[in-house]
């Protein structure tokens, strides 16, 4: 007996919108997912061991634990970790002991430090929310003014609507028309998922026969989202998005600049470390911090600065700069809070990416 021919699909590959597969010299069609144990596949990853799994320890044996990885625990810090602990992962905080200095190894200062990452998560938070808004307000109404310049008399005459800009094919680069269906596929989907939960979903369903406004649906889409939707964006539309919301700089740049404020933003939704951390992202940094930066940093290095705190705080900087004056103030003052919490808690700028004039360089 035969077995049965099976075709098989990762569920990342098929879950997607407008993909067809032949089957006809298929019996099954198997879709399969991800488990655990998880295999290695990060090319810069070693397997160095194959041990068996860790034992659950109570919090009381923890002290110890660090201990043992070289922090320095006295009967007081020791009390104060098993307060902490029932509300604080130990993996959370204890991977906080790489960032300790030889000299000032304590259970102590592995706190601080884990408190300093706390505080830069809270507020960065705030900022990064106002230029997501910031984002989505200034891209709907570009495209959407652009477009209706571009088609008013198609516009007037009812062929054309503003209003649906995004489903039009023509905003966007021609070699991308073909994964149009996927991509707006998707915003239907948010759509559906909330057409009776949001006003403003509900009444262009109840209203408009269900077409929903760009500037309606933008607000329902994530970064993540949006930076796909700017790199199939046509170049005309992209670049005066950059003009009219006061940038002057090269249009390509903006793709990777919200990119990167999407991937530190995500970070601090899901509450994981900003301090040492080596980001993905890889902004542009324009000519005025290159030139400026002390010390100096050669090539080599100043890409690798590109990937931690500091770069995506030069790309904060660009969005404020074309906020009104009041944002700006708020950012001034983080940055002076900033720079007094970092002096008195003896911060290693190494560990963010700051150079020695980064007050200097950020401010607006």
């Amino acid at each position: 007996m035969e077995e049965d021919k099976i075709l098989k699909k990762h569920v990342k590959e098929i879950n997607k919108a407008f993909k067809t597969y032949d089957i006809k010299n298929y019996d099954t069609l198997s879709v399969y997912g991800d488990s655990f144990p998880i295999n290695k596949l990060a090319k810069d990853l070693k397997v160095k061991d194959s041990r068996s799994p860790k034992k659950a320890m109570e919090n009381s044996l923890l002290p110890d634990q660090l201990r043992k990885s070289g922090i320095k625990v006295n009967q007081e810090e020791e009390e104060f970790l098993k307060q902490r602990l029932p509300y604080i992962n130990y993996y959370r905080l204890s991977v906080f002991r790489f960032f300790t200095e030889e000299n000032n190894n304590s259970l102590t200062r592995m706190y601080e430090i884990y408190e300093f990452d706390n505080y830069l998560r809270r507020e960065i938070w705030n900022f990064l929310t106002t230029i997501e808004i910031t984002i989505k307000t200034t891209l709907a109404y570009s495209i959407s003014l652009k477009y209706k310049n571009d088609f008013l008399e198609e516009i007037e005459n009812g062929e054309k609507f503003e209003a649906l800009c995004y489903i039009d094919p023509i905003i966007y680069k021609k070699k991308e028309t073909k994964n149009l269906p996927e991509m707006l596929s998707n915003y239907a989907s948010l759509m559906l998922d909330k057409q009776d939960k949001d006003p403003s979903i509900k009444h262009h369903v109840e209203y408009y026969s269900g077409n929903i406004p760009f500037w309606v649906i933008v607000e329902h889409l994530t970064l993540g989202n949006i930076v796909t939707f700017l790199y199939k964006l046509d170049r005309p539309y992209r670049k005066n998005w950059v003009r009219t919301s006061g940038f002057k700089i090269k249009d390509e740049w903006i793709i990777q600049w919200v990119d990167t404020i999407r991937q530190l933003r995500n970070t601090c939704a899901h509450t994981a470390r900003i301090y040492g951390r080596k980001f993905n992202y890889n902004p542009h940094l324009t000519d005025d911090i290159r030139n400026n930066i002390q010390p100096s940093y050669d090539d080599e290095s100043f890409e690798k600065l590109k990937h931690t705190l500091f770069g995506a705080f030069c790309v904060i900087k660009e969005f404020y700069q074309t906020l009104p004056v009041n944002e700006q103030a708020s950012w001034n003052t983080f940055l002076t809070d900033l720079s007094s919490k970092i002096s008195y808690m003896d911060i290693n700028l190494y560990y963010i990416g700051f150079p020695d004039n980064w007050l200097a360089l950020l401010k607006v």
